[in-house]
């Protein structure tokens, strides 16, 4: 029974860790309206300097982003949608295994003015959201079966001590959020065996307080002066940030304004050496020893529209890697081939109706109402 559950435990990690890829490309290529077609968003893009792209985005005025949040009858919609596929491989003593997967994803979230708003909760407005992460796998992993060294090559003496896992799971969780909570409920059977469930959730202001934005609003019902940004211009700042990384730019400003940025594998191992450095990691370990493909890339769309609101972001990620061993601990390095295409919309027909969620089953503590003395 240990070690089913070990087994679970480690194939689980790395389902996780797609199911994240997965998440934060939420959105391929599903809404018109925004313009957004397989991870990328249609337009005359011509290429442009960071001077350019820093004067075009500090020109827009951020607190019009969301529209104009002031009117009572104030709503924003989004539609999300995620494709992706991955395939990791290992190679022990010229024996290959290789894991692959699949995954989709789908959200529609929809913000309002409200009776939450007048309740004076976290954000001062009504929000709710719900949709859905499902993935595939088809897994075989070798591992030690003892404790044996973590680095170098595994001799013919330590092969017997490699044994391997393999088998098959599918999984998915389900996601709903209102104003007070995001709640989880994810699920997953391998090799068509006993479905495994859990709940959880998490509060708004925890997420709020975790972003660094403490209690705050992020989207205030109060429009304010109209002003545009320049210094304190959150995308100017990440303009410069990716120019110093090797990013290149392009835009549209034909119909509002379309921003593409391109990373191609020296600005992607310029972003390994910084957060390697950021992590401290041993000096031996540098971003060529993560073997990013030539082919390796990485596209970012964002897109305003006239009246500068948002109308949609798309990302794609195609090329592979490699984690080396000794990072992984694992018998060998690990190579992993990464596809997806991520695309976010703004959506004003967005239906969110939340009827498969029911609070009972997270058990959360029933809000305490102070006495009156």
């Amino acid at each position: 029974m240990e070690a089913k559950e070990k087994k679970m435990r480690k194939v689980l990690a790395m389902l996780l860790s797609f199911m994240l890829l997965v998440s934060l490309a939420l959105f391929a290529a599903c809404d018109p309206q925004g313009g957004t077609d397989g991870g990328k968003i249609d337009g005359d893009y011509t290429e442009a300097t960071e001077e350019e792209v820093t004067e075009a985005v500090t020109e827009l005025d951020l607190n019009k982003l969301f529209g104009d949040t002031s009117a009572e009858d104030w709503k924003f919609g989004l539609s999300l949608n995620a494709e992706a596929d991955a395939s990791l491989t290992m190679t022990v003593e010229e024996e290959v295994y290789t894991t692959t997967a699949t995954g989709t994803a789908t959200y529609a979230f929809l913000a309002q003015a409200g009776t939450e708003a007048a309740a004076g909760a976290v954000l001062p407005f009504d929000m709710k959201g719900e949709g859905e992460a499902k993935a595939n796998v088809e897994y075989k992993i070798p591992t030690y079966a003892t404790n044996m060294p973590t680095t170098g090559s595994v001799t013919s003496e330590e092969s017997a001590a490699v044994e391997v896992q393999e088998g098959k799971i599918e999984a998915s969780v389900k996601v709903y959020n209102d104003s007070e909570y995001v709640y989880l409920a994810p699920s997953a059977t391998m090799d068509g065996g006993e479905e495994q469930t859990t709940r959880e959730y998490v509060s708004i202001s925890d997420i709020l307080y975790g972003l660094g934005l403490g209690g705050a609003s992020v989207m205030s019902a109060d429009v304010g002066n109209g002003e545009t940004q320049t210094a304190e211009n959150p995308l100017a700042q990440g303009i410069a940030m990716l120019k110093q990384l090797g990013c290149k730019f392009a835009i549209d400003a034909s119909e509002g304004l379309k921003i593409r940025i391109t990373a191609d594998k020296a600005a992607i191992d310029s972003i390994i050496t910084m957060v390697l450095a950021e992590a401290q990691a041993p000096a031996e370990i540098t971003a060529a020893a993560f073997a990013v493909t030539e082919d390796a890339a990485v596209e970012i769309y964002l897109s305003v529209d006239e009246n500068g609101r948002f109308a949609g972001l798309a990302v794609n990620v195609s090329g592979g890697f490699t984690m080396p061993q000794e990072i992984t601990e694992e018998p060998s390095d690990m190579v992993i081939e990464v596809s997806a295409e991520i695309s976010l919309v703004f959506d004003d027909t967005v239906n969110v109706t939340l009827e498969g969620l029911n609070k009972e089953e997270y058990g959360i503590p029933a809000a305490t109402v102070p006495s009156e003395n």
